[in-house]
């Protein structure tokens, strides 16, 4: 009878996650952790609720020895510690003295192995499959005389994974391993190269061959990417028995890592498992661990990746916004982003993105915003982020702000709107020095005109008035004045965006200050003051390219 994994994962499954980043992690980073760093992992360890850790490898560094002893020291009731020894007599009673610290109703565990691969007991150990069997064995039986009876002893037929020709063989050097002591048979697929099926048959047949009461645990790396579903296959073969995994935070370990933590512990909370974990915390750990071991998140990382919460394309960000909004379960992730400790999930504008895409962005920065208004700037800001990928949210409210300014000065046509969106964007994204908060302009009927401009510069704003022949040689003027530099402007040219008296005017021209040549552009309603965005746009340009002074007379009306 076909039995449904999710089934018995829902029902009955019993699982310790069993970290083991201070020692399988640890050893595979370009630089292992020192005493500080290790106390730091330990500590978040148990802020999330970590039932079992294995401390370290005491026998490889006395350094480590003193690290693991220390770290036992702190346990908590209720926690198991571990530490690893080869299967020789030296390497498991240092590892008993190491967990000798740990406190009334802390489980000490030691944790022994040896290859049961053929390969490996050829050409790594040089031993005969007898000699093997009696290593591990009287390594056992040595490790149980050391921690009593109501202590942990873990085995490990190390490379168990590639042991599919010689399995028969492996499960009677587990059951002799457990009749000298152990009580937690743990099977490594230390090199992960085949398919999960195959190892999930190989911890099926020790599940028969060894009795309910011992822990089981499944250690798997993820050479193959697969560790967090064979890992979760092979514990779902036995609803009966205690399980154990063995993992790291963000999957640290050998090559490309072993089984990730919060996978695991995810995935199992996701269909009911209960682990025990502080889940609101695991983002938050994660974050920090990465930075401690200085290992970047990749992006795309399931659950902790900067990347896996945001919503870009326009169906998606319709079915994420509505149902956020409804508080129902998320159309497009697995599970509320809250349920871990991160941020809710993000929307992003991108070429992809729809209407609703824009109502999202918005809201989340608190503005307000209607559907009308949103179905109007979509294709203008599509248009734009074509031209300058992501738009921020930010931006995307200076658009909605410039285009709501507009509407009350004329009738707003399509071209306006895709003009004003690159307009504005434009300005954001270059260097602003220098902004402009507003012009006034006067002539008189002899061409002679007069221009008062004020600007900001460093949120200082500064004020000057200067006459010229006529109102952009007026506004260049001033320019001069307040910036304090001498400013050319050459190649000046004006277009309407649409036509009508009341068209926005779209102006270019080259501004000339030091020997370089900046081209500017600018747009409003007034063609002088589109003539005055352009300039401003120059003058941040050549101030951006040749770093040139930026000081300003004083003219300063305040802030």
């Amino acid at each position: 009878m076909r039995v449904d994994l999710m089934t018995l994962l829902v029902v009955a499954l019993r699982v310790i996650l069993a970290d083991v980043g201070l020692r399988d992690g640890n050893q595979a980073l370009k630089q292992p952790m020192n005493r500080g760093k290790k106390q730091v992992y330990f500590d978040w360890l148990k802020k999330l609720g970590i039932r079992a850790v294995e401390l370290g490898f005491p026998a490889a560094d006395p350094e480590d020895a003193k690290i693991v002893a220390e770290l036992a020291a702190q346990a908590v009731p209720g926690m198991t510690v571990g530490a690893l020894a080869m299967a020789t007599e030296s390497h498991i009673r240092i590892a008993g003295e190491a967990l000798a610290t740990a406190p009334a109703g802390v489980t000490k565990r030691i944790h022994t192995f040896i290859s049961t691969w053929p390969h490996a007991m050829q050409h790594s150990l040089g031993k005969s499959p007898e000699a093997v069997r009696e290593m591990a064995i009287e390594s056992v039986r040595l490790a149980r005389s050391l921690v009593g009876p109501t202590n942990d002893v873990q085995f490990s037929p190390e490379h168990f994974g590639d042991c599919w020709d010689n399995l028969n063989w492996v499960i009677e050097v587990l059951r002799d391993v457990v009749a000298a002591g152990a009580n937690v048979i743990n099977l490594p697929n230390t090199v992960e190269r085949s398919m999960p099926w195959r190892f999930v048959e190989m911890v099926r047949r020790v599940d028969e061959a060894l009795d309910d009461d011992l822990i089981i645990s499944i250690h798997n790396h993820n050479d193959l990417g697969m560790a967090t579903a064979t890992s979760l296959m092979a514990t779902a073969v036995n609803p009966n028995r205690r399980w154990q995994i063995e993992c790291t935070l963000n999957g640290t370990g050998e090559r490309a890592g072993n089984t990730s933590l919060q996978e695991v512990a995810i995935a199992l909370m996701l269909h009911g498992v209960q682990t025990g974990i502080n889940f609101e915390r695991i983002y938050e750990a994660s974050l920090a661990v990465a930075d401690l071991l200085d290992m970047p998140i990749s992006p795309k990382a399931p659950h902790i990746g900067r990347e896996v919460t945001v919503q870009r394309s326009g169906i998606h960000q319709k079915g994420a916004g509505v149902t956020q909004e409804r508080n129902v379960d998320p159309a497009y992730l697995a599970y509320r982003p809250e349920r871990i400790g991160r941020p809710p999930q993000d929307f992003e504008f991108t070429p992809q993105s729809g209407y609703f895409g824009v109502m999202q962005v918005v809201l989340s920065t608190g503005e307000t915003i209607s559907e009308t208004e949103a179905r109007v700037l979509q294709p203008a800001l599509k248009a734009t982020a074509n031209q300058h990928p992501k738009l921020t949210a930010e931006e995307i409210v200076a658009v909605l702000y410039a285009y709501r300014e507009l509407t009350e000065k004329k009738t707003v046509e399509a071209a306006d709107i895709e003009a004003l969106a690159k307009d504005v964007i434009s300005r954001m994204r270059g260097s602003q020095y220098w902004r402009l908060v507003r012009a006034y302009f006067n002539s008189s009927s002899s061409g002679k005109a007069s221009c008062q401009l004020r600007l900001t510069h460093n949120s200082t704003q500064f004020e000057d008035v200067a006459l010229g022949d006529g109102p952009v040689n007026a506004a260049v003027n001033a320019l001069s004045r307040i910036t304090g530099l001498e400013i050319r402007v050459s190649n000046y040219q004006a277009a309407g965006v649409t036509a009508g008296s009341d068209a926005q005017g779209e102006v270019t021209l080259n501004v000339q200050i030091n020997g370089g040549v900046f081209a500017g552009e600018g747009l409003d309603t007034d063609l002088n003051v589109a003539a005055v965005r352009a300039v401003i746009n120059g003058i941040n340009k050549a101030l951006e390219a040749n770093h040139l002074d930026e000081s300003a007379p004083a003219a300063s009306v305040g802030t």
